[in-house]
């Protein structure tokens, strides 16, 4: 039993060769298609592999990458590693593990103190020696530099078309009454993944006709509305 951060951590003798595989995509597509989770999963395989490692648990997640906090079966897969259930938690790149650099250096932290590793296979490092964690570290705070760039790009480039009056985004062809049907159904406290869901059995078509409702479109929907109502 070890204790972090004010709280009780109970561990047991861990099996080295042993893996957590963890996929992640941001969004429901992403997710139902299984693109980006398969070419997640056999690069992680094939590391495993190559390492001679049990794959004991694939954990594979739906969530956006930018706040540890909100990705529960990430924190369940760490939680197992602390255990002693897995030695190495295992993602296919340390984007798919963190996006801040915050994040990235309390999860190394915790994995230091409680004794298991975590690799990124797009590094071909681990947690497990001194290089790999200098270098996953390294790889997070390039990471994060170059997102705060983008992201700065972006915002001056949206600024500067809004100067010249120009319309961003693509022409909303949705119908009010497919919208007030929207806001009604999130004002009785529906999910938006219950609104999806509702929008496709009543065959709704999205602004794009024929596209299937998810619920990360319901949210641009609303947002879109709130922005107009701002404005």
């Amino acid at each position: 039993m070890r204790t972090l951060y004010g709280e009780l951590v109970y561990t047991r003798p861990m099996t080295i060769n042993t893996a957590i595989i963890y996929l992640r995509v941001s969004t429901d597509e992403q997710g139902e298609s299984g693109l980006g989770l398969e070419a997640q999963e056999r690069t992680a395989l094939d590391y495993c592999q190559r390492n001679g490692l049990e794959v004991v648990e694939i954990v594979r997640e739906i969530q956006s990458g930018k706040s540890v906090r909100n990705r529960g079966l990430l924190q369940a897969a760490l939680e197992r590693c602390a255990k002693g259930d897995a030695g190495l938690l295992v993602a296919s790149n340390v984007s798919r593990l963190a996006r801040s650099i915050r994040d990235l250096s309390v999860m190394l932290e915790t994995a230091e103190k409680l004794a298991y590793g975590i690799a990124a296979v797009d590094t071909g490092l681990d947690t497990s020696t001194p290089a790999g964690k200098m270098v996953f570290q390294i790889l997070g705070v390039a990471a994060e530099y170059e997102r705060a760039m983008i992201s700065d790009r972006t915002k001056k480039a949206l600024a500067s078309a809004r100067a010249r009056g120009t319309q961003l985004g693509r022409p909303q062809t949705m119908s009010s009454e497919v919208v007030s049907n929207i806001l009604e159904m999130r004002k009785a406290s529906k999910s938006l993944r219950e609104i999806a869901s509702t929008l496709n059995e009543r065959g709704v078509a999205t602004a794009h006709n024929g596209a299937k409702w998810y619920a990360s479109t319901v949210s641009k929907v609303i947002r879109l509305h709130e922005s107009k109502i701002a404005a």
